[in-house]
């Protein structure tokens, strides 16, 4: 990512930089012209021309910039995305478990963007500091001691707009503070291996805890209120440099020691000058930003990922074996205890038993979500793994992305099949003329569909062992029979372990195991 962002910043560097020069130089040529209006029209010709030219180059640069800045942005996006979900679709479920307050929730919902805008502010740092240099000086040029009380009074003019822009900084921290504060009530009460499944739905949250919900919307109503006030009196306050400009411009023009046309051109430079003065300040708060959002970023990058353990055996004979293994998750009573099981290369295994007896422990035990207290599991050799389990994390992308998202390489006609099998229609994949887009963890889907969906994304990743844990029990009992004889007919030959919620299907399995 370093060498893509150094690639693109010394590019778009030059290109700010010229745009500021350019800015600069046509404010100047505007003061000109006013001054040889009725003078030499040579001259004033001339500097038409020169202005002219200028602004050719100011659209020019501008075009190229955002254009650069834009793609840059969009191709690492897609990069750091992509990189965060297959960090969390391999993670460990008891690193996740751990992880601080809001790590995941603030990767996808903001923190990308915060890194981006950190990178944009960078890319263009050099023009900021350029107009701030430029414009002081453009402005002592004209006339030094005009210019300095130009710029003494306009510095006081601006004060209380930045006393009401620190305000309003302030307030927009307090808002962000009161979502974090949520969060972490909500992480406390369901856990954070739920929230990420859920995202900032506020819905889901409506349904754990209506009176908290109804404080925080009060609370937050209330920051945003002040911060549309603060930001409409930092607009109103930006105009009083100007107002400060042609009440002294004036007074110095009448005594002739200064000119109409450098009015004009010194009402360009505070304008260039303000931008700088903006710039300066976005870069310090994109800084504070990011370096959060980077944080938080590296840990999720850090995550455990397909780490072999010592409780976890490599098998030469056999796909899957539990070897007196007990297993509780925190604060509850065992789960497993001395349990012990085999499973041949290319079975078709059937898992059933009462609710909490353990099936779905056993599916994370065997993929490696979670060790062992005592006893072994072992896998494989070099087996690779791919499950579609209850609760599938999806992503703010399209369907296909989420589908194909753990095998990039996967080529047009297999995307087809897949989808086939998984009794996926092209309503799910698009809407209208469009290829449709997930959102609130795929609220704008049914669970049927969320299922199939997972369940053609688990047949994307091309693995030896398949685990599936009620990938149908959001199904019709009709979609139910389609899905498993096409899902078992397109995974001969490989080892599948499944759990489901109907009954009625023990024939189409070659070996079926009571779990408690």
């Amino acid at each position: 990512m370093k060498r893509k962002y150094h690639k693109y910043f010394f590019v778009i560097q030059t290109i700010s930089i010229l745009g500021a020069l350019t800015s600069i130089i046509e404010a100047y040529c505007m003061g000109k012209v006013v001054d040889y209006a009725s003078g030499d029209p040579a001259k004033e010709l001339t500097l038409v021309l020169v202005i002219g030219v200028n602004m050719l180059c100011q659209i020019a640069t501008n075009i190229s910039g955002n254009y650069l800045i834009n793609r840059y942005a969009n191709e690492q996006r897609k990069s750091l995305s992509r990189a965060v979900a297959n960090k969390l679709l391999n993670a460990k479920f008891c690193d996740i478990d751990h992880l601080e307050t809001g790590y995941i929730l603030d990767i996808f919902s903001n923190d990308i963007e915060k890194m981006l805008t950190y990178d944009r502010t960078m890319f263009t740092i050099g023009a900021v500091i350029l107009k701030l240099v430029l414009s002081l000086v453009g402005l002592l040029y004209m006339n030094v001691l005009v210019s300095l009380c130009i710029i003494i009074a306009s510095v006081l003019s601006l004060v209380p707009g930045i006393l009401v822009g620190n305000l309003q900084y302030e307030k927009n921290r307090l808002l962000s503070g009161k979502e974090d504060e949520m969060n972490e009530h909500f992480m406390r009460m369901i856990g954070l291996v739920k929230l990420i499944r859920a995202y900032t739905s506020e819905a889901y949250y409506a349904g754990k805890n209506n009176m908290y919900l109804t404080r925080y919307r009060k609370g937050k109503i209330a920051l945003s209120n002040n911060v549309v006030l603060y930001t409409a009196l930092n607009s109103a306050f930006s105009i009083l440099p100007y107002i400060t400009l042609f009440l002294v411009g004036s007074i110095f023009t009448v005594t002739g020691k200064f000119t109409i046309g450098g009015i004009v051109a010194a009402s360009f430079f505070i304008g260039i000058l303000g931008e700088g003065i903006d710039g300066i300040q976005n870069a310090f708060s994109a800084k504070q930003s990011n370096a959060a959002a980077r944080e938080r970023f590296r840990t999720i990058m850090n995550l455990k990922e397909d780490e072999e353990s010592e409780k976890r055996l490599s098998l030469d004979e056999g796909a899957i074996s539990f070897r007196e293994v007990s297993f509780c998750y925190e604060g509850s009573p065992k789960i497993l205890e001395h349990f012990n099981l085999e499973i041949n290369k290319g079975s078709k295994v059937l898992l059933q038993g009462e609710n909490g007896a353990g099936k779905s422990t056993v599916l994370k035990l065997a993929e490696g979500l979670y060790y062992p207290e005592k006893g072994c599991v072992g896998l494989q050799k070099d087996a690779v793994v791919s499950a579609a389990n209850q609760e599938s994390l999806f992503f703010p992308w399209t369907v296909e992305e989420n589908i194909r998202v753990v095998n990039r390489h996967l080529k047009e006609a297999e995307f087809e099949e897949i989808c086939k099998v998984a009794c996926i229609e092209k309503d799910i994949l698009s809407s209208g003329n469009n290829k449709r887009k997930l959102y609130s963890m795929g609220k704008n889907l049914s669970k049927g569909q969320l299922q199939r969906v997972a369940l053609a994304r688990a047949l994307a990743k091309e693995a030896d062992i398949y685990f599936f844990d009620e990938p149908t029990s959001g199904l019709t009992r009709e979609m139910e029979k389609q899905v498993l004889s096409n899902l078992l007919a397109y995974l001969k030959g490989k080892t599948v372990v499944m759990i489901l919620h109907g009954s009625g299907y023990e024939e189409l399995f070659d070996q079926v195991i009571r779990i408690g």
